[in-house]
């Protein structure tokens, strides 16, 4: 499933965590989060209903 890169940051920003942070609740490394946050990219549902929580 292919995921909106600004709606991560948003999300995370709303939340108030930093993408170490974020990597380190869903477990993934803070590099993915940055990866993903740049360019809309393909997010298995697993991780985007982690960050949906």
């Amino acid at each position: 499933m292919v995921l909106d890169s600004t709606k991560i940051k948003k999300a995370r920003g709303r939340a108030k965590l930093s993408q170490t942070d974020l990597g380190f609740l869903i477990d993934v490394s803070q590099t993915t989060i940055w990866e993903w946050e740049q360019k809309d990219h393909d997010v298995k549902l697993d991780y985007i209903l982690a960050i949906s929580e």
